[in-house]
């Protein structure tokens, strides 16, 4: 599929403008949300500004002052008597920020988050209204798993469970799970052109959550498998030089028949840069034969450190679907992945909390950018759901508790709301240094996070021992 940004720009351009449009809608609705709340509850605003620090260009209509400005990671919204040691002309006070109920503070503060969730709703429904990719229900049978002792395979299809029809693997996976443990299911089963009915007893099923944690389901041993279809080959790779093409579907290496990608990888593993191993190919209906030797490369994580395994420079093409949903189911279901995604941010925060979740799983603005750039090149459907992602991520995350975001705000307001008074100026000045503080520290992570998953510093080491041995050169040669 042709993306709305890859048809003029080249890959690495992409990224930065990806990111750039991202971050600036993010931005823009959240701020919008703060504006358009304090203008509706009588509070003058003197400044909207796109970025924080020195200003870059802008206009002024009204009283207000719309800018960009530097440093472009955030904005604000200037209020007639928001900081405290703001001067507040007479004529001013009904239109002051602090001179306004708790209540009505508040709103204004809670409206930058709500921005947020809503726009990440119309993100979501445009999502499901241009087509979610889903993978196909296509199936490996897990070993001496209930579907596999029925005799399902790798590679079937299912396309009904008990006569009603199921387009993709989710709702495969539901239609199994309404049945109940100790249920019984019938698959219809597409397998080489024919299709056959394969009963089928549910049991309890052991499998990992999003982080990694048991949980007991419902399930019959089965998983989506993808067809061993080749999705890229690397330029300069193996698979390159030896004319291996995308969409080139693998059937057999060394006289080993492929069925899934999982066979083509677990292959691949067993080769050896000694040897060539024997691809047979489909392309255009006619079966080639390609010769590829692999070549060692870093691989899997193990214990901590990368383990070197054969590789040939290939991609999988992922077996999906693409479901599109009308104007008002895409609205019911742009809903419930907002909320999803609520619960799961939430979960994720506690898991960071209490350790669950390594804090090296946090990511910063180079890895927004390079996920920013993928989802955009793969078109404006997946570029609406990611934005819906980071959306409801920047609005959850800003009603934490902490001094500087929206959520020390509230806080503060809250006290203010049951003491009958707002907290010192001092107490809060302390309050806010800390939580810049904090702030500062998660930006400093989350950096040395993306820096880490570049291997920048495996590389800044290694420029380092050259210059040390090139140093030792010169010296025993003097």
């Amino acid at each position: 599929m042709t993306s709305f940004l890859s048809i003029a720009f080249p890959p690495g351009l992409t990224y930065g403008l990806s990111f750039l449009v991202a971050l600036g809608i993010l931005i823009f609705v959240h701020e919008f949300g703060h504006f358009i709340v304090a203008r509706k509850l009588g509070i003058g605003v003197t400044k909207f500004s796109f970025g924080f620090g020195p200003k870059l260009f802008g206009f002024t209509r009204g009283e207000t002052e719309y800018l960009v400005s530097a440093i472009p990671f955030g904005g604000y919204v200037k209020m007639i008597g928001e900081g405290d040691g703001d001067e507040v002309s007479p004529e001013d006070l009904a239109r002051s920020f602090h001179h306004k109920p708790v209540w009505v503070r508040m709103a204004v503060v809670v409206a930058g988050p709500a921005g947020n969730l809503i726009f990440a709703v119309a993100a979501f429904w445009l999502f499901f209204v241009l087509g979610a990719p889903m993978l196909t229900a296509r199936i490996a049978a897990d070993p001496g798993g209930p579907a596999e002792k029925a005799g399902l395979m790798a590679g079937d299809l299912v396309v009904a469970v008990d006569n009603a029809a199921v387009a993709d693997f989710d709702e495969l996976d539901s239609a199994i799970r309404k049945a109940g443990l100790g249920g019984r299911v019938v698959l219809t089963v597409e397998r080489g052109g024919a299709r056959r009915d394969f009963p089928v007893a549910t049991v309890s099923e052991e499998s990992r959550n999003a982080f990694g944690e048991k949980v007991q389901g419902v399930g019959i041993g089965i998983s989506p498998v993808s067809l061993p279809r080749i999705g890229d080959v690397l330029a300069g790779s193996p698979a390159a030089r030896a004319g291996l093409k995308k969409n080139d579907l693998v059937v057999r290496i060394d006289n080993t028949l492929i069925s899934s990608w999982a066979d083509l990888s677990a292959k691949i593993r067993t080769g050896s840069p000694d040897r060539p191993l024997k691809f047979a190919v489909l392309r255009g209906g006619s079966e080639l034969m390609i010769d590829i030797t692999p070549r060692v490369e870093e691989g899997a994580v193990a214990n901590g450190a990368k383990k070197p395994e054969p590789k040939v420079g290939i991609v999988g093409s992922p077996d999906t679907v693409v479901r599109k949903a009308g104007f008002l189911s895409a609205v019911a279901l742009a809903f419930r992945r907002v909320w999803e995604l609520i619960v799961l941010t939430v979960m994720v925060v506690v898991k960071l909390l209490t350790r669950t979740v390594p804090a090296k799983t946090l990511g910063g603005p180079i890895l927004i950018a390079q996920m920013a750039g993928d989802q955009a090149r793969l078109g404006l459907g997946q570029f609406a759901n990611f934005l819906g992602l980071l959306s409801v991520n920047l609005g959850i995350l800003n009603l934490l508790p902490v001094p500087v975001l929206d959520g020390g705000h509230l806080l503060f307001f809250s006290i203010e709301g049951i003491l009958g008074r707002p907290l010192s100026e001092k107490t809060r000045g302390i309050a806010q240094q800390i939580g810049l503080a904090l702030l500062l520290m998660l930006m400093v992570l989350v950096f040395y996070n993306d820096l880490a998953r570049l291997d920048v510093f495996t590389w800044i080491w290694r420029l380092l021992l050259q210059i040390w041995h090139f140093l030792l050169h010169l010296v025993h040669a003097g």
